[in-house]
């Protein structure tokens, strides 16, 4: 897999399996070495220290730091089977949601034959 831009974790040259210690240890070298006051006008380390600023912040929240590594590969996102949503009619029938997508395909293929049929019969 190549990749064709720069993630968090090699801005601040940690690990993906890098601990809250070990990225704000990366964090605080490399803010050192890019900070605005060490780098007057400098225009590139002033972009850097921001991006060091965010890696900083994402990956050292847990929450934020799991949907990055979804986001950008790191990590899979777990399928998950989506809870089944009970509809109510007016006749106080009940069906799922696989059973509305079953008979909705059921009609859109007997429609589909229907429509052949005809087209023929009309020829």
């Amino acid at each position: 897999m190549s990749n064709q831009f720069l993630t968090y974790y090699q801005l601040l040259d940690v690990e993906t399996n890098a601990t809250t210690t070990e990225i704000l240890l990366a964090y605080k070298t490399k803010a050192k070495l890019y900070h605005p006051d060490k780098n007057k006008g400098h225009h590139t380390a002033n972009k850097l220290f921001q991006l060091i600023n965010q890696a900083k912040e994402v990956l050292t929240d847990p929450i934020k730091r799991e949907e990055y590594d979804y986001s950008v590969g790191i990590k899979e996102k777990p399928l998950t089977e989506p809870e089944e949503e009970i509809i109510y009619t007016e006749n106080n029938d009940t069906f799922n949601t696989k059973e509305l997508i079953t008979i909705g395909a059921i009609g859109l293929a007997t429609g589909f034959i229907l429509g052949q049929i005809f087209k023929r019969k009309k020829l």
